[in-house]
C-alpha cells in the first residue's frame, strides 16, 4: 500500500484537504498508463476565432478559466520522481500490483510559456515546421500540419507544467508590433482532458474573451500585467476544488455476469475479424522513430448549410432523433466495400469492428453546477461492436438498404447505455478482482502492444454552437486525434459548429494500404458516398477535400 511519504514534498496534506490534491480514478489511471507506457502521443482540436487575441488577454483568459477548473492546471506526481519514466518501465514497477493510484495536484507556479509550446525549447524544430507549414497552406489547418502535430508528446508528470498545450498559429498581419493570435491548437496527452475538454476549450475561452472586452480589463481588481497565470501561494483560495474521479460518481465495473459473452467476444475477434497484414502497422511504442505508429491524414469540410442538408435527410429518412454518427459509420462501411482495396475476403474475414467513444458526463445526478464540475476531464466510454463485412455491400441507388443501416448503428449505440456495453470496456480493468490482484500498465500493454491492428475508432465531439452576435467566437474547430498503440486501423474524428459547418480529420495506420494514393483513392469513394446518401452531388463532397 502506497503510502502518501512517497509523495511528499510534492503532495501534503494540507494540499488533500484544500481540495487542490488526490489520487487519480481508475479512468484517470487508465489514461496515464497509455502515457507512461509510451502507447499515445495526443489528442488535439483546432481552433479559428474570429479575431486576433493578444497575449495579455489571454494570459487573463486562462487565469480565469484555470482557477474555475484546476483539472486544466493538474500535473501527475509519480513515484520515484524524478527517475520515475524508467521505473514505470522496469520489471520492478510491473511485477507487482498497485491498488492505489498515484498523485494529481495542482501546478504550484504557472506562467503563460508554461501552457504556450511556441517557446518551449523541446519543441523549436516541430514549432518551427508547424509554423512554416501553416504559412504554406495560406493560413488554413491542412492534413499535412496534422500530421506534423500527430506525433508530438506531453509529458504527464512535468511538476511546471500541465497535461496539456497551447500552439499558437501564425497570423497573417505580420505589421503589428504586438504578438496576437486567431488560430491555436489544444494539444492535450489525454490525462484529465477529452475531446469534449477540448471544444468546451474553445467555448470557455471565447466567452471570457468577449466579458473582457465588454467589461474592459478593469471588471478584476489587481490584474497584474505579467505572464503568472497562477501563483498557488497567493492564489490558493480562489481555485476550485478537483472534482471527485467520474468512476467514483457513475461506476464503470460490469457485473459478473456479463463477462463470459465479453471475453468470448474478444477471442473471436482475434481470429475473425478484419486484421492489417503490413509490418508498419504492428502496435509499438512512441520512440525517436518518426514510423513509430505513423498514419495519414485526410481533412473534409462540409459547409454548414451541406451539414444542414445531412442532417435534414437523416431526419428525413430514419427519424428526428438520429444523430450524425451512425451516418458517417454507416457511409465509412459502404465506402470500405465499394473501395476493394481492404478486405481480403477470407472465409475467417466475417467481421469489422468499430468503436464509438462518448462522454459519460451525461450518466451524472441532473445537478447543473455539479455536472460543470465536469467540463473538464477524460470523461469518455464507448461502444465497440462487431459488425458483419458483407452487410456493407450497399449497391448504388439502394437508398432502403443504406438507411436501414444507419437506423441500426443509431439502436445499437442507444442499447449500449441500457446494456453496460457503453462501460464494460474500460470497466473490466476497474474490477476490483484485477486491480487488487494485477498490474495494470502491464495487462494493458499486453494487450495492446506488438499485436496487428484493425477496425476503426469514430469520435464525433458534437455539434459546437457559438453565438456570433458576441466579441469573440470560434469560426471553426478541427478535432484529430493519434491512433497510438490502441489497435485501430483507420480513424475519423469529427467536430461541427454552426458557423463553419463540419470537419472530419481521417486517419489510417501507414501500412494498412498500399501508399498515400491508395489512402486518397479509399477517401474519394467515401466522400462520394456521403454526397450519394446525403443527396449533396459528388462535386461538393469532392471539394471539401484538403
Amino acid at each position: 500500500m502506497d503510502s502518501l511519504e512517497e509523495y511528499e514534498p510534492h503532495v501534503t496534506q494540507e494540499l488533500i484537504d484544500r481540495g487542490h490534491a488526490r489520487r487519480m480514478g481508475h479512468l484517470e489511471n487508465y489514461f496515464a498508463v497509455l502515457r507512461r507506457q509510451n502507447m499515445y502521443s495526443n489528442f488535439t482540436v483546432y481552433g479559428e476565432l474570429n479575431k486576433a487575441v493578444s497575449k495579455r488577454q489571454l494570459r487573463l483568459a486562462l487565469r480565469l478559466l484555470l482557477l474555475k477548473y484546476p483539472i486544466l492546471s493538474h500535473t501527475i506526481v509519480p513515484k520515484k520522481y524524478p527517475e520515475h519514466e524508467a521505473y514505470y518501465l522496469s520489471q520492478e514497477y510491473l511485477n507487482k500490483p498497485f491498488p492505489q493510484h498515484d498523485f494529481i495536484k495542482v501546478i504550484s507556479h504557472l506562467e503563460l510559456d508554461d501552457v504556450i509550446m511556441n517557446n518551449q525549447s523541446e519543441y523549436k524544430e516541430v514549432i518551427s515546421k508547424v509554423s512554416e507549414q501553416f504559412k504554406k497552406d495560406n493560413f488554413k489547418v491542412t492534413s499535412s500540419l496534422i500530421e506534423l502535430i500527430t506525433p508530438i508528446i506531453v509529458p504527464i508528470c512535468d511538476p511546471e507544467r500541465p497535461n496539456w498545450r497551447l500552439i499558437c498559429l501564425p497570423s497573417t498581419d505580420t505589421t503589428s508590433a504586438d504578438e496576437a493570435w486567431t488560430n491555436f491548437v489544444y494539444v492535450s496527452n489525454h490525462c484529465g482532458s477529452d475531446g469534449i475538454s477540448g471544444t468546451n476549450f474553445f467555448q470557455d475561452l471565447t466567452a471570457l474573451l468577449s466579458t473582457i472586452e465588454e467589461k474592459g480589463f478593469d471588471y478584476e481588481e489587481e490584474i497584474v500585467d505579467n505572464n503568472v497565470i497562477i501563483d498557488y501561494n497567493e492564489d490558493h483560495n480562489e481555485v476550485s476544488k478537483f472534482p471527485i474521479p467520474i468512476t467514483d460518481r457513475i461506476d464503470y465495473r460490469p457485473s459478473l455476469t456479463s463477462l463470459p459473452k465479453f471475453f468470448l467476444k474478444n477471442i473471436l475477434a482475434e481470429y475473425c475479424e478484419f486484421r492489417t497484414s503490413n509490418e508498419l502497422t504492428v502496435t509499438s511504442r512512441y520512440t525517436s522513430s518518426p514510423n513509430a505508429n505513423a498514419s495519414f491524414n485526410h481533412l473534409l469540410h462540409f459547409s454548414a448549410n451541406d451539414t444542414q442538408q445531412i442532417r435534414s435527410e437523416i431526419k428525413k429518412n430514419v427519424h428526428a432523433g438520429c444523430t450524425i454518427t451512425p451516418f458517417i459509420q454507416a457511409c465509412f462501411f459502404v465506402a470500405l466495400y465499394r473501395h476493394d482495396k481492404v478486405f481480403t475476403k477470407s472465409l475467417l474475414e466475417y467481421g469489422f469492428d468499430v468503436a464509438l467513444p462518448s462522454s459519460t458526463r451525461r450518466f451524472l445526478p441532473k445537478d447543473e453546477e455539479l455536472r460543470d464540475t465536469y467540463k473538464y476531464g477524460s470523461n469518455v466510454g464507448g461502444s465497440h461492436y462487431t459488425y458483419l463485412i458483407s452487410s456493407f455491400d450497399v449497391p448504388e441507388g439502394d437508398t432502403n438498404k443504406f438507411w436501414r443501416l444507419v437506423e441500426y448503428y443509431h439502436d445499437c449505440f442507444l442499447k449500449s447505455y441500457d446494456n453496460g456495453d457503453h462501460l464494460i470496456g474500460l470497466g473490466t480493468l476497474q474490477l476490483d478482482f484485477i486491480v487488487q490482484n494485477k498490474n495494470v500498465d502491464d495487462m494493458i500493454s499486453t494487450s495492446y502492444l506488438d499485436h496487428q491492428r484493425g477496425g476503426a475508432i469514430i469520435s464525433n465531439t458534437g455539434f459546437v454552437r457559438q453565438d456570433t452576435t458576441k466579441p469573440y467566437y470560434a469560426r471553426d474547430l478541427i478535432f484529430s486525434q493519434s491512433a497510438g498503440a490502441l489497435r485501430f486501423a483507420f480513424g475519423l474524428n469529427v467536430c461541427s459548429t454552426n458557423v463553419a459547418g463540419m470537419n472530419m480529420d481521417m486517419s489510417v495506420v501507414q501500412g494498412t494500404l498500399r501508399d498515400r494514393g491508395e489512402w486518397e483513392s479509399f477517401c474519394d469513394v467515401f466522400y462520394h458516398a456521403i454526397g450519394e446518401f446525403a443527396s449533396l452531388g459528388c462535386d461538393t463532397a469532392v471539394a471539401g477535400l484538403v
